[in-house]
């Protein structure tokens, strides 16, 4: 991979996640179960975790129905900056980042804070999602191997 495909802007429209909306689903289903099990706790305290379970499922019943319209679209410019393109606001990409095959969870600063992205397997086209995964691998054996001076 050369270091010219690494300078190319990466765009980034983020979709609604299918992968989210299931582990949001299955996340809230397990809750639901284990509120409805038996156990040595008073029906009230299985009663008021069940609420809490239905309101959160309810909160986050949204997400479950979302379109594939992207929601957000971010451009990487270089190898420490990202664009927001509805704000319009040049966002920092700070040294800690996760990395994984089916998400990737970056954060950001910019003048006016911090955020994190959290960016699903299936919310990108598959090369871009790869494309992100390699920059981001690749930055991070370039930034621990200069702090190592190797």
């Amino acid at each position: 991979m050369s270091s010219n495909e690494f300078a190319a802007p990466l765009r980034l429209e983020l979709a609604a996640s299918r992968l989210y909306s299931r582990y949001l689903l299955s996340i809230h289903l397990l809750g639901f179960i284990t509120a409805c099990t038996p156990t040595q706790f008073p029906w009230t305290i299985n009663l008021f975790i069940m609420i809490v379970v239905a309101g959160s499922a309810a909160r986050y019943c949204p997400v479950w129905f979302q379109t594939t319209k992207p929601t957000a679209l971010w451009v990487w410019q270089d190898t420490l900056h990202w664009r927001e393109t509805q704000s319009d606001i040049t966002w920092r990409l700070m040294p800690k980042y996760f990395l994984s095959r089916w998400v990737i969870i970056v954060r950001l600063q910019s003048g006016r804070g911090q955020c994190r992205v959290v960016i699903w397997r299936d919310a990108l086209p598959i090369e871009v999602f790869t494309a992100l995964y390699r920059r981001l691998k690749f930055q991070r054996y370039t930034v621990q191997r200069s702090a190592t001076g190797v």
